[in-house]
């Protein structure tokens, strides 16, 4: 996926010609709903490290499609003084998110917008994130928010007194969200999104097709390796890599645990979460320094 300045440019962009009156806030957060399961899935795989990956993989993916995303939009329109024009613009900037992801290049990843009805993976794959477009797109993007920030910073709370219909219709909704995958989980396992059914099955491996998006590359003095998502070390024949890095693969599982790579990209290491990171940072900034400010005041 884009880091979240690409998003932030774009569909900040678009959103204000769009939706000229309403605050650019809420169509930054439709800019971020979509990552949300990357971002909690990261935290997660910390706390709790006894969780079978796998199946928090599968979560994660399910919980990131359209028809997941617009549950959590649902969330914060009920705390909005707008409810139904928030989840309208939620709505949409998720949806624009999840088009934007689709035309980088993500070898075993993509997007899933007509999910639950279809499990297939939707990736157009235009540039690589380290592209001309992605470094052009992210300055975009930075140089958007730091001038909004710096011409129209928000003094307002978005937030409305919550009344109780309101806090239980977004407390229903994130329980919803937060167990609705559960119910979902064959989808993508049967389509192999993210080559979780491949992995899995550990004894069906040799011969099948294998991919990977953005994963580390270990270079060794015997053999070369990788280490899956999963956690799991796998050695690597065919082609390599010069150094030890963050890479995307495609080839063939040679036995259950060698790859024969036969297309390789390397990554930076820092420039997407770095970019994606500082991002959030001025996300946050605009939305805790008002509550700060009238905390203060009162």
């Amino acid at each position: 996926m884009p880091n979240s300045l690409v998003h932030f440019g774009v569909q900040g962009l678009v959103g204000q010609s769009i939706f000229p009156r309403v605050d650019v806030r809420w169509i930054l957060l439709g800019c971020l709903i979509p990552d949300v399961p990357w971002i909690v899935q990261r935290i997660v795989r910390v706390a709790f490290p006894f969780l079978d990956l796998y199946d928090l993989r599968l979560y994660a993916i399910v919980q990131a499609a359209w028809f997941e995303c617009l549950i959590l939009c649902g969330v914060f329109a009920f705390l909005s003084k707008a409810p139904g024009q928030v989840f309208c613009i939620l709505s949409l900037n998720s949806l624009i998110h999840l088009l934007i992801d689709a035309v980088q290049v993500k070898w075993a990843n993509g997007v899933h917008v007509l999910a639950p009805f279809s499990w297939s993976l939707v990736n157009v794959g235009w540039f690589w994130p380290e592209s001309v477009v992605n470094y052009v797109l992210t300055t975009l993007g930075l140089g958007w928010v730091l001038w909004f920030m710096w011409t129209k910073f928000p003094s307002t709370i978005l937030i409305k007194k919550p009344s109780w219909a309101s806090l239980g219709g977004a407390f229903g909704l994130l329980f919803i969200y937060l167990i609705s995958p559960v119910f979902f989980l064959q989808g993508p396992l049967i389509a192999d999104n993210h080559f979780v059914e491949t992995l899995r099955n550990v004894n069906h491996r040799p011969g099948k097709p294998i991919e990977f998006d953005r994963i580390p590359y270990i270079k060794g003095k015997d053999q070369d390796h990788v280490r899956t998502w999963a956690n799991e070390s796998l050695g690597v024949s065919g082609l390599r890599s010069s150094h030890s890095g963050l890479v995307s693969i495609q080839g063939r599982f040679e036995d259950s645990k060698t790859v024969t790579i036969r297309q390789i990209h390397e990554h930076s290491r820092w420039f997407r979460d770095g970019a994606s990171m500082l991002g959030i940072s001025l996300f946050l900034a605009m939305w805790i320094i008002p509550f700060m400010k009238n905390w203060k005041r009162r």
